[in-house]
């Protein structure tokens, strides 16, 4: 699988940057350095209702969904890995995982795509990557220790399998799902159900929580228990004290008042989703709109 131009096929075209109301973490202090960008196909977004009796969304045929996450800054800054997912016409569904072959600020990117929970072709496209990424210059120039550990961790990380089951809740104690603490949509998603809602865990994931720096998003735990421990890679991070999962709830009048473009691109997200939902699913999520009133955008 080969993006010859990322720029033109993620920015140019028909994705959308998704922004979520509660940050994801970040390998950066200054700037989010991940970014969710998704396109659709023709058929409409839906609903269904698992046996817990919650709807969730459900994507149709030709929706890909891609984790893109940046490194640097300006005109320096560069994708250097990228983990999405596509829903095929025959209602199949793919991951891929995507690595610069170069590391040029725009340049081509090559990966292996794979049928979604098939363990055997996970596998062997883990070590596919594995194999390409060990000769590649950036981890070439490591010292053995690190890049067996940075080798390491890219093979955890590709257990996306695991990690994007079907209609999971939010995790309510810590690594009670594994490594991220959101629930998914019908689809295996993240982050389109936590677009339509003001509230969602808090990550223990990555070196930075841009939530703990942000005046309009309000951290708490169950208990009234909520620590501050770290460093974490150079960052402070939260937890619960009995174990339970920190929960982020975002003040849209401070944000509104703070940073109107944050409140704006949160917005663009939600009423994209909601203007491709079917009617039913949209008369459940349309309240989501309530707070984009007032940046004067219809729906």
């Amino acid at each position: 699988m080969t993006i010859a131009d990322p720029t033109s096929h993620w920015f140019g075209g028909d994705h959308v940057r998704l922004v979520p109301p509660i940050h994801l973490p970040s390998s950066d202090r200054e700037r989010a350095q991940v970014e969710i960008w998704m396109a659709l196909g023709e058929v409409p977004i839906g609903s269904t209702r698992g046996d817990d009796g919650v709807a969730r969304l459900l994507f149709g045929p030709g929706t890909v969904a891609d984790r893109i996450e940046f490194a640097g800054a300006d005109t320096e800054r560069r994708i250097v890995d990228v983990r999405g997912a596509e829903l095929d016409a025959a209602g199949g569904c793919w991951f891929h995982v995507l690595r610069p072959t170069d590391e040029t600020p725009g340049g081509p990117l090559e990966g292996v795509r794979w049928p979604c929970y098939d363990m055997e072709a996970e596998a062997a496209a883990t070590e596919v990557m594995r194999a390409r990424l060990s000769e590649s210059p950036a981890f070439s120039r490591m010292r053995p220790e690190a890049r067996a550990r940075a080798l390491a961790g890219f093979v955890e990380r590709n257990d996306c399998s695991g990690c994007h089951q079907r209609g999971r809740p939010d995790a309510a104690t810590r690594g009670e799902r594994g490594a991220v603490h959101r629930g998914t949509d019908a689809s295996g998603f993240f982050t389109p159900p936590t677009m339509l809602r003001d509230t969602a865990p808090i990550e223990p994931y990555g070196a930075f929580d841009p939530n703990l720096d942000d005046p309009a998003i309000e951290i708490a735990c169950p208990a009234d228990d909520l620590e501050r421990h770290g460093p974490h890679n150079g960052g402070t991070r939260v937890r619960c004290g009995d174990g339970r999962v920190p929960v982020g709830k975002l003040d849209w009048s401070l944000l509104w008042t703070r940073d109107s473009q944050r409140a704006k691109a949160i917005c663009r997200g939600r009423r994209w989703l909601i203007g491709h939902m079917d009617a039913g699913t949209r008369a459940i999520h349309a309240g989501a709109v309530d707070p984009c009133e007032r940046d004067g955008t219809d729906l």
